[in-house]
């Protein structure tokens, strides 16, 4: 069972699993097993070496760990060590895992085991029942690591998950209580953790559907500015995120509620944020298949190369957008919602692709026809103050772009800072007022809202019909 599980693990090219040593007894066996990845390492040439290698260069690199096993055996295994835990109950077998050796030929890595005991002490359990059910618990200790310029330390991390090796089902928790970075010049980033749950079933070969929760804990980042070197600081409260699809024996539903509490800037809160997205009519098949040849890349993939990989995949992407749109799929944002100090903005948006069979893209002419296969509606709403400060803001950006320009080829041009503000509000006022008489906007109150819609290539604002490409 052991050696079958190492060969099921080494499927990817770029990971390999060998076994070191295997002492089998009548009630426990031990084992010893090598892990080896290979992965791109790119080399930055010092300033100053030769022309030909000032660019950067991509090489290999090799990571080895060595992980110890101890397997107790079924119908009633029993240990007294860490997986105990699980009790004295019928399964296959209960196995514990921890890691001994990290990159021994490596100086930089060799002696992480010593200086952070936390790794050394981490233990993976799992208990295989009668079933064909893998029960796994993850743990790693909580530790700090000093740094040559920085400090690095954790909360510890947990894993626990169920998993089917008949069904694919698989289920379980997760839960880092915190980590924290102290980086050079007093820069720093703290985040009270993260954690989530997750219950999917296996409908198609590497295709998963079901619930998932993930809770990333308040985080504040303490920079240093560039310019002056003082420290500015970030912080961004919790963020949840929570995952729902089915699949209908063809189709693929999804839904998606993401909760972001507010990023706060020299003292000002943006936030909270709301999205509620919701994706209709993937098709199941084509995205099963993509997932097996995604995997298919990396088992024949001796290393990690980004840039041989991105090439595979982009006639990939493309072959799934292809089947994916032949289903008729829909995008809708039923919620948008944020809160600024400017102002509040509100909305909703869905776009559908109805009726497209076969997608040439290799014809243009024919990439314009699908626009009469665009079903699309949006409803946004915004606070005056919100859509004010939005417009300033760019419009003082371009306007002192132009200003510099205009200096730089030796104009002088005499304007105060008061009287680029007036031209600024000027131009924005002008703007506004254009929007409002043309109708692509309405006010109502203190508010701006607009409402459109996309279908068969003609498109509707606040019930005008606008041009699309100059004509009706």
């Amino acid at each position: 069972y052991y050696h079958s599980l190492l060969n099921d693990a080494s499927q990817f090219g770029f990971v390999t699993f060998t076994n070191i040593s295997y002492e089998r007894g009548f009630l426990q066996s031990r084992a010893q097993t090598r892990m080896q990845i290979n992965f791109p390492d790119v080399f930055i040439p010092e300033e100053g070496e030769a022309e030909g290698e000032s660019a950067a260069e991509l090489t290999e690199r090799t990571v080895e760990l060595v992980f110890e096993h101890t397997l107790y055996h079924g119908p009633l295994p029993y240990s007294s060590g860490p997986a105990g835990r699980y009790g004295f109950g019928p399964a296959i077998a209960l196995v514990e895992t921890t890691l001994t050796e990290f990159s021994p030929d490596q100086d930089v890595l060799e002696n992480l085991l010593e200086e952070i005991p936390a790794l050394q002490n981490s233990i993976e359990i799992s208990r295989i029942r009668l079933d064909g059910t893998m029960d796994s618990l993850l743990e790693i200790p909580s530790f700090e690591y000093t740094l040559e310029d920085g400090e690095i330390s954790s909360g510890g991390l947990k894993v626990e998950t169920v998993y089917s090796l008949a069904t694919g089902a698989m289920s379980g928790t997760y839960d880092m209580q915190s980590i924290a970075f102290i980086m050079p010049k007093g820069g720093s980033m703290a985040c009270q953790g993260f954690s989530g749950e997750f219950d999917l079933e296996r409908v198609l070969p590497m295709l998963y559907v079901g619930l998932s929760k993930a809770v990333v804990g308040d985080l504040e980042m303490n920079i240093p500015s560039p310019e002056s070197g003082e420290l500015e600081t970030v912080k961004l409260e919790q963020m949840e995120m929570t995952s729902n699809s089915r699949f209908d024996g063809k189709l693929v539903h999804f839904e998606q509620n993401t909760t972001f509490g507010g990023l706060y800037i020299d003292g000002e809160k943006y936030g909270p944020l709301f999205i509620d997205v919701e994706m209709k009519n993937l098709d199941a098949e084509a995205l099963s298949e993509y997932q097996q040849s995604v995997i298919d890349i990396y088992k024949d993939s001796s290393r990690l190369d980004p840039d041989a990989i991105a090439g595979t995949l982009l006639p990939m992407y493309v072959d799934l957008f292809g089947k994916l749109v032949a289903g008729d799929p829909e995008l809708n944002i039923r919620n948008f919602s944020l809160v600024t100090p400017e102002g509040n903005a509100d909305g909703n948006f869905v776009i559908k692709l109805v009726g497209i069979e076969n997608v040439n893209f290799e014809d243009p002419m024919m990439m314009l026809q699908y626009i009469q296969n665009i079903d699309a509606t949006a409803n946004l709403l915004f606070d005056e103050t919100f859509v004010r400060a939005i417009a300033l803001a760019q419009a003082r950006s371009s306007l002192n772009k132009q200003v510099a320009a205009a200096r730089e080829l030796g104009q002088d041009l005499a304007f105060t800072d008061e009287q680029l503000e007036e031209m600024v509000l000027k131009q924005y006022e002008q703007q506004l007022e254009m929007l409002l008489v043309e109708n692509y906007i309405v006010r109502e109150g203190e508010k701006l809202k607009s409402n459109m819609t996309f279908k068969q290539g003609k498109l509707m604002v606040n019930g005008r019909a606008l041009p699309i490409f100059g004509v009706n």
